[in-house]
């Protein structure tokens, strides 16, 4: 039950609604719909994906997220 539930917030962050939810919040949407009607509120950026700039999520999160990854030094060095 509890996959299911979570799997379906998941799908929900990408739908329309789920956009402008987040948008409101003042989260950058992902969807260029939702993005031009909000477009006051978040200037232009060259945005990319993590698939385009590290391979993969898993990539990415082999590197920079899992234990000694970058965030561990980064952050340790304070």
């Amino acid at each position: 039950m509890t996959g299911d539930v979570t799997g379906g917030l998941r799908m929900h962050h990408y739908t329309p609604a789920g956009q402008e939810v987040f948008a409101k919040n003042y989260l950058r949407p992902v969807d260029d719909a939702v993005l031009r009607r909000h477009a006051a509120s978040f200037p232009e950026l060259e945005t990319f994906r993590a698939g385009s700039a590290f391979g993969s999520w898993l990539e990415a999160e082999k590197k920079h997220f899992a234990d000694g990854g970058v965030s561990d030094r980064t952050y340790s060095k304070r």
